[in-house]
């Protein structure tokens, strides 16, 4: 993660992320399979598997929490995600790519505050 480029905001303080963060966000079957790690050589936070489909899966991440997501491929660089909680949505989530490969964004905010939103800038190691 470009530190430099990114900021925390859900707290509204437009803060810097403390940690760098490595993100993966690879094609898995029909799908993708998603990874984040606090450092290149620390063992992932998570890693999960999803379909393009638009329908709502468990959160692999938040078992036994009542939390779902769903994912939609738009076009070739662009991913959506919307976790539920409950039922309502809790927090949408855009992955986009550069048309170079070399940057990857993820935008991300909670429905009922869309101005505490989150970027993430990813610069490609290799």
């Amino acid at each position: 993660m470009d530190q430099t480029k990114s900021v925390n905001n859900r707290g509204g303080d437009h803060a810097a992320y403390l940690t760098q963060h490595m993100r993966i966000l690879a094609p898995e079957g029909d799908g993708l399979r998603n990874t984040l790690a606090n450092s290149p050589t620390s063992s992932p936070v998570y890693s999960y598997s999803a379909k393009f489909d638009g329908k709502d899966y468990l959160d692999p991440r938040t078992l036994g929490n009542d939390q779902t997501l769903a994912h939609w491929r738009l076009a070739p660089d662009l991913i959506v995600r919307l976790q539920k909680t409950n039922g309502k949505p809790s927090e949408w989530v855009i992955y986009s790519v550069s048309s170079d490969g070399k940057v990857f964004t993820s935008i991300s905010w909670v429905p009922t505050n869309p101005e505490l939103e989150d970027l993430q800038v990813f610069t490609r190691a290799n």
